[in-house]
């Protein structure tokens, strides 16, 4: 097998092992920026001040990059709802 055969089956073992949020709402830091039209440190202060005031909860998890062709670490982000 070579190694280009091996890297798609490998690809496939991980794909399936992703730990992704459940529920609506989450997005990551990129996405934020995106939307938002804002640079990378003012971002990431209005998520840590998100954060830090209870309006945003994160999640830890992990998405297969396909780029990268494996399991990368994420944080999502999401809004707390006044319920």
């Amino acid at each position: 097998m070579d190694k280009v055969e091996w890297a798609k089956n490998l690809g496939k073992l991980t794909k399936g092992k992703e730990n992704l949020p459940e529920g609506e709402g989450w997005f990551l830091v990129k996405e934020f920026r995106e939307k938002s039209n804002i640079g990378f440190n003012r971002a990431y202060d209005l998520v840590s001040q998100g954060l830090e005031d209870g309006t945003l909860e994160k999640y830890n998890g992990s998405k297969y990059n396909v780029a990268k062709g494996m399991l990368t670490r994420k944080t999502w982000y999401r809004f707390v709802s006044d319920k």
